[in-house]
């Protein structure tokens, strides 16, 4: 019996991973935290002061309404619609979190920053926020931050901050960037060798 034809067969597949976007970076009274189970005012039971945590990725969205339309001053500039894709990320201080009642700071995200949203995060919890946290909806404390002073100024993918929150007030925002452009490629390589018998 000798071995006949032999026959190399190699078949490569690929995957293709969408990068997830996120906080790359903060400084001052600002922490990367990861979602809460709770983040109603007081029960998130975490500290360090202002609070940033990655929600929903790469979500589809029409003429959604932001407080901040890009680059500017929140409540300064001018806010509007947009439409597109985002990767979205919490933004959440009260009085268990930023002790003193002051929090600042800054936040770098890894896609350009599109729209904050800050007068009405109710609207967008069920699109944006995490499925297994439990936001503080319907709380009228969530957004009195905005009328105490303090300000959000937002340049690129970048962000600086200061919050004020003081007994029974807290502040939560939604911060919205384009997602990651770039991907990651898994590379699967699997090799097979037929051989065929002659007698």
């Amino acid at each position: 019996m000798t071995l006949g034809k032999v026959v190399f067969v190699a078949a490569l597949a690929f995957t293709v991973v969408p990068a997830q976007g996120g906080v790359v970076s903060v400084t001052g009274d600002a922490v990367i935290v990861a979602p809460p189970p709770d983040a109603r005012n007081g029960m998130t039971g975490l500290s360090g002061g202002a609070l940033f945590w990655n929600e929903r990725q790469g979500v589809p969205v029409s003429s959604i309404a932001v407080d901040l339309l890009g680059s500017g001053t929140l409540f300064t500039d001018l806010g509007g619609f947009y439409s597109g894709v985002v990767d979205s990320h919490m933004v959440h201080a009260d009085v268990t979190t930023a002790v003193t009642g002051v929090a600042s700071g800054t936040a770098t995200f890894s896609g350009p920053i599109v729209g904050i949203i800050a007068l009405n995060p109710d609207a967008t919890d069920a699109l944006l926020g995490v499925p297994t946290t439990i936001y503080p909806a319907g709380d009228g404390g969530r957004t009195m931050w905005a009328a105490l002073g303090g300000g959000v100024v937002v340049v690129g993918n970048s962000l600086s901050f200061e919050i004020l929150v003081g007994s029974g007030e807290f502040c939560e925002f939604r911060v919205l960037t384009v997602p990651s452009a770039g991907v990651g490629t898994t590379l699967v390589l699997a090799f097979g060798t037929l051989a065929r018998r002659r007698r």
